[in-house]
């Protein structure tokens, strides 16, 4: 990466401001590498190719918009730059002639052969063929390691055999090579697909079939023969309709087999090799289609998949042919509805509509049979896919599929606008992010990235396997038995003078749990060894015996069944009232009722957490020196020092840099970060942990699910009287900062709306599932959700009008208002309505709207959906004060360069930019003179965690107090000599012996913060305020979508730097919409009885939990920073406003948006309930029609809802 020719891919997304946590870029720039790279000098990468190149890699901060834009713009539809042509080195061709390879390890042989003779010779040496194991791409060998603990101890490389190499067409159909990949595949059929319908058919789903980094290595053998018995395949469905022949040949006899696909799974496979597969051609009076619905389009498993093929008579429109295959009903089962065919193709049916939507619709459902204990669940949503894509087959066949929804989208554009006539050199400037080089080129250090001492160990943690549980025994004898093993520590080992209880406000649970566990995967123990391998190894060998306990309590539902609920007795619930709600309820003309649930959300941010601890002895006297990943180092420090029963100067916390924290890194990681101190400190060792992404998700906590009951009296224009709310949230089981989530949902449930009388209840369930915590929003998203949902529940009981903004406006605060907790909106700092109004006809929201109603008349199968949404965001956390104040300390060397650091942490969102540009400002130097080091305990102490938006609203004005000190110490020296330049003002400082560094702080006026829950008063900072428009239009008959477009007004009052703000709004936005319509995490629960683990996170893993890429980021994306606000007395920081969390809830838009789309295709169907995310399966099953109603039992007719973890 560092040495590339020019670095052009690396500048490239650097300065287009495509790094923010930069733990993903080095990956971005590979993969926009591989695409250039692989252009010939005759072609020029188009725009797709560049958007393409990206559908492998996940970012989580970005939102991929300024990853698009930069790289279309430096490389699209341009010759490729010589720097990016490397030819192989002349010096090194002879060292890589192709010859076999043979390397024998420990416990594992590789051998790469040339030609199917070197193979066949092998074979004979090998006395058991079950140890061989062959792979080609080995695309899927990780997952076999991680996830089904496979090892093989015979590998075997077809990489380079040219017999399995060969591609050749026939008269008659198409030979490829077992080992050909599906790139080579993709870009053959890309070539030939006008002559061929079988090549166009197999391009399409290709297209969406992994990833291009995965196609680039996978091969069609190794995808038959991975996906017939592990995984659901996009492509063998095509296979089994198009009667494909596999070619085989034994490896001792020699002797060559071909079989039809469809008998692949019962043959004996021993000592056999694929060589070959033969595909038939399709004729000319035949019809082949293949869909895909997978939770998202592009690098995902699909749920089903299929394929069907018709050979009609067309001029008496009767069928002699029909065949179809699907996939999705178990791990690499074809599903062959052999009777549904036969009665098909036994019998002259006609090509009707009646027909096929009716007789055979019926016989299919009949034969594919499902129910709450089917293998990955979703019975009704895969059956309603089966007949939809039946459906879609008929529409197809009749020619009338340009009714249907287009998988492929149109090339993404976008817009940034924000004023740049500000009257400042660095402050309020757009500036690339001061690590955004080293992010690319994949030197900048994260803590798993820092070296190891010679004699550093390696721990892995020993989870719980039970959701309840009296903790019997712990026997260690198999796990001493492994090589390299140290020690297992638990809760035994904890000093007498230290603590086994922990807790971020409440310590309401333990380290290592002691006698018993109150989730699945607590932390139990931790196994040290010489080697991550041996200490995983060990771990597992670990035997905890239970005795398990009742009840198993996982769900909101099942707390408040069993009243089981977090807090102080008699303190278990919030409330906050205004007004009097049941005078409000008599004075209303309509009084409805309703709830919903909101499921959890995964941080996922891009680094796991990582530990390392080193321990610095002197004596009988040592320093601990702890790395972590981590948004608290003082909470790492003192979580440290009291578990081990040391003071707090003992420990040192030292954070350079964040893969992405969300909130995710702020209480949930210290445990396993306290258990790695514990074996250091006890070995005088350094020990290092890092934890996998599964576990990771299963430990560390979750977004709160929700649960939100609602009753609302309403005037007959739609004017709000009086709204009673219960907000109950799954909190795990311990508190965490459940309370303080739950306060901030409680005073963001009126959003942007006044309602005079309104009670909001809170409460957090407590449940047999690992603590949730904190998430980008903290409780703001689902309170403000709440609003949306009655007012959209109002609009749909009025039928005023198709145009909800209308009720909107109708209840906005006005400046000078008041919130229900008693917060004036006061009138130079509330500028919704203002933004509103200007994002209205700035996005011709009017217009739009008429034509979203024309296109929906005009087409049947697929909807539209426009929304314009605004939000208020408080800032500050008005119920812990403490949390708002901040140090940083500012060094100046003889040479005039300058050090700065301070209690935050940079976890992408841009902090250590905005501190270095205020510094600059302030200081009146070069920026380049200014560098910022890492957050460590020894030099700011009592650091507040960097959370809640609020980092730059304190650092900023610390750094701003301590560079005031140090421009009163230079000032005497700056009157005598007004023309010395910076740095030989330093020095004459220096030799007057005047203070060159300043120590700055910063606490926020109490005057501003208020939390009076009794007397229903709640003042936040200010609040960081905006609105959104979106347009959505989706498939009615598989619940996919695309973003059409997305309109951003946001009000940052003066933003400290334009690009990095825009850059987190566009963040927030795309992390709203996974969290809204796509990330469902899973759990073993009542919900889910096909889940044999009671308790268990099924989704553990970015295999099954997924979040949105590149392709689902709005096709056009605009976005603009309001520069009418000036500031006031509450943004001290440059007149700024917090940025991080306030835009993600605006993501809403794309939710409510299809909201309307779907009332759209239920025409003359009764109010509906939407639970969230709105995933492919709840839009599926909420556009009710005829096949929908097919595959619903009548005793869930009119209540059914898709299951759902909550």
């Amino acid at each position: 990466m560092v040495e590339l020719e020019g670095m052009l891919i690396q500048r490239t997304l650097a300065e287009n401001y495509a790094s923010q946590c930069g733990f993903c870029t080095p990956g971005m720039c590979m993969s926009l590498y591989d695409t250039l790279s692989n252009c010939s000098t005759e072609k020029q990468p188009t725009l797709h190719d560049i958007e393409d190149s990206f559908n492998g890699n996940i970012c989580r901060c970005t939102g991929y918009r300024p990853i698009l834009d930069g790289a279309k713009k430096s490389f699209a539809e341009k010759d490729i730059p010589q720097q990016l042509i490397v030819d192989f080195p002349k010096e090194l061709e002879e060292d890589c002639e192709k010859k076999p390879i043979y390397i024998k390890g420990t416990n594992i042989e590789f051998y790469r052969p040339l030609t199917l003779d070197h193979l066949f010779d092998f074979r004979k040496q090998c006395s058991n063929p079950s140890e061989i194991h062959f792979i080609a791409g080995n695309t899927g060998e990780t997952f076999d390691d991680i996830f089904h603990q496979q090892r093989y101890p015979i590998l075997i490389h077809l990489s380079q055999i040219s017999e399995l190499q060969k591609l050749s067409e026939e008269s008659n159909g198409l030979t490829i090579g077992s080992c050909v990949t599906l790139s080579q595949l993709k870009f053959y059929f890309a070539l030939k697909q006008e002559h061929q319908q079988l090549y166009r058919i197999f391009h399409e789903q290709l297209d969406f079939n992994a990833s291009r980094q995965v196609r680039n290595q996978a091969t069609i053998g190794g995808h038959i023969l991975n996906h017939s018995h592990k995984h659901t395949s996009d492509l063998l469905p095509i296979l089994y309709v198009c009667e494909t022949k596999l070619r085989f040949i034994h490896l001792l006899n020699k002797k060559k087999i071909e079989i039809d696909i469809k008998d692949f799974k019962t043959m004996n496979r021993d000592d056999l090799l694929l060589v070959s597969i033969f595909i038939p051609f399709i004729q000319t009076n035949e019809y082949l289609q293949s869909y895909k619905q997978a939770h998202r389009r592009k690098h995902d498993t699909g749920i089903v998949t299929c394929a069907f093929r018709l050979k009609l008579n067309v001029k008496e429109n009767k069928i002699q042919l029909f065949n179809m295959a699907f996939g999705g009903f178990g791990d690499g089962l074809i599903l062959i509805p052999e009777k549904t065919i036969n009665y098909i193709n036994n019998n002259e049916h006609q090509w009707t509509r009646n027909e096929m939507m009716t007789n055979v619709k019926n016989h299919l459902l009949e034969e594919i049979q499902l129910d709450e204990f089917s293998e990955n669940g979703q019975p009704e949503y895969r059956r309603a896919l089966v007949i939809s894509f039946l459906f879609k087959f008929y529409l197809y066949v009749s020619n009338t599929s340009e009714e249907l929804f287009q998988k492929q989208r149109p090339i993404s554009r976008s817009e940034q606008i924000f004023d740049t006539s500000k009257q400042t050199k660095y402050v309020h400037q757009p500036t690339i992010h001061h690590n955004a080089y080293i992010h690319a080129t994949g030197e900048a250090k994260y803590v798993d990235d820092l070296p190891s001492a010679h004699n550093t160990l390696h721990g892995a943690l020993v989870f719980s396997s039970k959701p309840h549980a009296r903790i019997v025994s712990m026997n260690t004898d198999e796990a001493q038995t492994i090589e390299g093993f140290i020690k297992f520590y638990s809760y035994h080992d904890i000093p007498p003078t230290g603590s086994n209880k922990f807790g971020p406000i409440v310590k309401d649970e333990e380290i290592f749990s002691s006698k018993m566990v109150h989730c699945m995967d607590m932390v139990i123990g931790l196994c040290v060894a010489d080697t991550e391998e041996h200490a995983r190894q060990a771990a597992r060998l670990v035997r905890i015996e239970y005795e398990e306990l009742t009840p198993v309590i996982l769900t909101i539902d099942q707390a408040i069944e069993h009243e089981s609920y977090l807090g102080p007795p008699g303190q278990q619930e919030s409330v906050l009232e205004t007004g009097n709600i049941e005078k409000g309820f008599n004075k209303s003309d309509h009084i409805i009722e309703g709830s919903f649930y909101i499921g959890a959300q995964e941080h996922f941010y891009m680094e796991p957490n990582a530990y390392l601890v080193q321990p610095v002895s002197e004596g009988h006297y040592t320093q601990l020196h702890v790395y972590a990943s981590t948004q608290g180092a003082t909470s790492i420090q003192e979580a440290v020092a009291e578990a081990l029963g040391l003071n707090a100067n003992e420990v040192i916390c030292h954070v350079l840099r964040v893969g992405g924290g969300f909130g995710g890194k702020e209480s949930r990681n210290i445990i396993p970060c306290v258990a790695t101190a514990l074996a250091a400190h006890h070995l005088q060792q350094p020990v290092r942990l890092c934890l996998t992404r599964e576990e990771d998700m299963k430990l560390t906590g979750h977004r709160h699910p929700f649960k939100i009951l609602y009753k609302v009296g309403f005037m007959k224009d739609g004017l709000l009287k009086s709204i009673d709310l219960n907000l109950y949230a799954n909190a795990g089981c311990t508190l965490d900062s459940s309370l303080l989530m739950i306060e901030r949902a409680m005073t963001h449930v009126d959003n942007i709306y006044k309602c005079e009388n309104l009670r909001v209840k809170g409460r957090a369930c407590r449940t047999n599932l690992p603590s949730n915590t904190a998430m980008r929003g903290f409780g703001g998203p689902e309170g403000l959700l709440s609003a949306e949902f009655i007012i959209e529940h109002i609009h749909s009981y009025l039928q005023l009008n198709d145009d909800p903004s209308i009720i909107r406006e109708l209840n906005m605060y006005k400046p000078g208002e008041r919130t229900f907790f008693n917060q004036e909106l006061e009138k130079k700092d509330w500028f919704v309505p203002k933004m509103w109004k200007k994002l209205k006809e700035s996005g011709q929201y009017e217009q739009r709207l008429k034509d979203v109603k024309e296109f929906n008349e005009k087409n049947q199968f697929r909807k539209r959906g426009l929304n314009l949404t605004g939000t208020k965001f408080g800032i500050g956390a008005p119920s812990a004060l403490l949390f708002h104040q901040a140090g940083a300390l500012i060094t100046i060397y003889k040479d005039g360069s300058i050090l700065i650091t301070h209690g935050g942490i940079e976890l992408g969102q841009g902090l250590q930019m905005k501190m270095i540009q205020i510094t600059a400002e302030q200081l009146d130097i070069d920026i380049s003179l200014i560098r910022f080091h890492e957050t460590s305990t020894d030099k700011i102490p009592n650091t507040t965690p960097t959370v809640g938006s609020l980092s730059a609203d304190l650092y900023g004005p610390a750094l701003i107090d301590a560079c005031q000190q140090l421009n009163k110490n230079l000032a005497p020296i700056k009157h005598k000599h007004p023309t010395l330049t910076w740095e030989k003002l330093i020095e004459q400082a220096y030799q007057e012996r005047v203070q060159l560094s300043a120590y700055g702080f910063y606490a926020v006026a109490e005057k501003f913060l208020k939390s009076n829950y009794p007397k229903n008063e709640i003042n936040f900072i200010y609040f960081t305020q905006g609105v959104g428009m979106s347009e959505v239009e989706i498939d009615c008959l598989t619940g996919d979508f695309h973003i059409i477009r997305t309109d951003i007004l946001m009000d940052f009052a003066k933003s400290l730097n334009p690009f990095i703000d825009i850059g987190q709004i566009e963040g927030a936005f795309m992390q709203g919409v996974g969290y809204f319509t796509m990330e469902e995490l899973i759990q073993g629960d009542s919900q889910h009885p096909w889940i044999s683990q009671v308790g268990s996170l099924h989704n553990a893993d970015p295999n099954k939990y997924k979040l949105p890429m590149a392709n689902d980021v709005p096709i056009d994306f605009r976005v603009t920073l309001l520069n009418e606000n000036e500031g006031n007395e509450r943004t001290v920081c440059y007149s700024s406003k917090a940025v991080g969390e306030p835009p993600l809830f605006l993501s809403v838009t794309v939710l409510l948006a299809i909201k309307y789309a779907i009332e759209a295709y239920r025409t003359e169907r009764e109010p509906f309930t939407l639970n969230v995310p709105l995933t492919c399966e709840r839009i599926r099953m909420a556009c009710q029609d005829e096949l929908v109603d097919s595959v619903i039992s009548k005793d869930k007719d009119h209540v059914f809802q898709p299951c759902g973890s909550f």
